[in-house]
């Protein structure tokens, strides 16, 4: 039991509230992606990284099986989008969820960060915010660290510059939405020709669509002018 505990972040969350310790400021990937992926009626689809999925899981997944002790940066158009990325990058090819995806854990403060590392040398820590990566430094010699940015983000430029110079492990996960849009267009109450558009542009960012989803439908229709 105590090699179970301490192989899975999920048990853990489980296990602590089952006896009464606190589990404050920590997500594990399922509670990650209901947040991104319900944000929209309709649901967000996990077909929308399917392509990010398919060219960026390997690399994630070589340096989480690696000796590397940089950070693993992701780069999306919001840090949830970033989560929501991994909450399906972290899974096993089939789709389940294997021991990377239970290992992984969301830490959105320096304490909780600290408690999951001192409970779990397995832990994949996982960081949203500026203040927490900053406490996860000194933890990526003997945790991997997985920090989540966004695009537009004072340190994404300087992220994208060290990942070109192979000075830094990181990915670019946006979902692209254009495969989407034909079967989306109704729920979007976009009108044919401008769902046509779009998909020409290439589509939506996911960032643009949960905007757009979030709207009530009586205010949807002014997307379409």
């Amino acid at each position: 039991m105590a090699q179970w505990l301490e192989r899975s972040a999920n048990t853990q969350i489980w296990f602590s509230a089952e006896i009464g310790r606190p589990t404050e400021d920590v997500l594990v990937l399922p509670e990650c992606w209901r947040r991104w992926s319900e944000s929209t009626a309709p649901k967000l689809s996990p077909l929308l990284f399917e392509e990010a999925i398919k060219d960026r899981r390997q690399s994630l997944v070589n340096w989480i099986e690696g000796a590397g002790e940089h950070p693993f940066v992701v780069v999306a158009d919001s840090p949830d989008e970033a989560l929501a990325f991994l909450a399906l990058a972290l899974r096993e090819t089939d789709g389940k969820a294997g021991l990377l995806h239970d290992r992984a854990i969301l830490a959105t403060s320096p304490e909780a960060l600290a408690r999951i590392a001192a409970a779990s040398h397995e832990a994949i820590l996982l960081v949203a915010d500026r203040e927490t990566e900053l406490a996860a430094a000194s933890l990526t010699r003997r945790h991997k660290v997985i920090v989540t940015h966004s695009s537009v983000s004072p340190q994404a430029q300087e992220i994208r510059q060290a990942a070109t110079r192979k000075m830094m492990p990181a990915c670019k996960a946006s979902a692209i939405c254009s495969a989407q849009m034909v079967a989306l267009t109704p729920a979007l109450e976009l009108s044919a020709s401008r769902a046509f558009e779009l998909r020409k542009l290439g589509g939506l960012s996911a960032k643009q669509l949960t905007s757009l989803l979030a709207l009530p439908l009586s205010l949807r229709a002014f997307c379409d002018t």
